[in-house]
């Protein structure tokens, strides 16, 4: 019954006979810096340099700093909501909040994205509340010097 399982491999295609010697089966080993299985403190003088290892040099890649984190611009978002032109000034506070959120998450590149664009609402808005307030101004002017024309002259021509 053994017999049935045993397969005789002819020629070279034989394995080679089992070695029952414990310890030498992959015969004699070079010696390790350190001890027998490699623990301890390395031998004097096998490595080429001491102390800590540089960094490894990649081809082709190159390494950028991390970027800064950007201003969120609330305030000035704020004063140009409230003081100058405040439908603008809406979109540029949600714009600062959604830095703030982009930072949270330290997603840098969306909260540099909205930084602009709420820096760019910001100045839009405080450009555009102060050429309005010009034009209330001088349109008040206007109409102030009109009304008083013809008070003037209401008041000279005795009807």
């Amino acid at each position: 019954m053994g017999d049935a399982y045993k397969v005789d491999m002819p020629g070279p295609m034989a394995p080679p006979p089992y070695d029952q010697q414990p310890g030498n089966q992959y015969g004699q080993q070079p010696p390790v810096a350190g001890g027998p299985y490699g623990y301890g403190p390395p031998q004097t003088g096998t490595y080429p340099m001491s102390g800590p290892m540089p960094p490894p040099q990649y081809m082709n890649q190159q390494v950028r700093p991390p970027m800064p984190v950007p201003s969120d611009h609330f305030g000035l978002s704020l004063f140009a909501c409230l003081l100058c032109f405040w439908p603008v000034g809406i979109c540029a506070l949600i714009k600062s909040s959604e830095t703030r959120d982009a930072i949270r998450r330290n997603d840098l590149q969306s909260a540099h994205f909205s930084s602009g664009k709420a820096r760019s609402y910001s100045m839009c808005a405080i450009i555009t509340g102060i050429i309005f307030n010009l034009v209330v101004i001088g349109f008040v002017l206007i109409l102030t010097f009109v009304v008083f024309r013809y008070a003037q002259i209401y008041v000279d021509s005795d009807i």
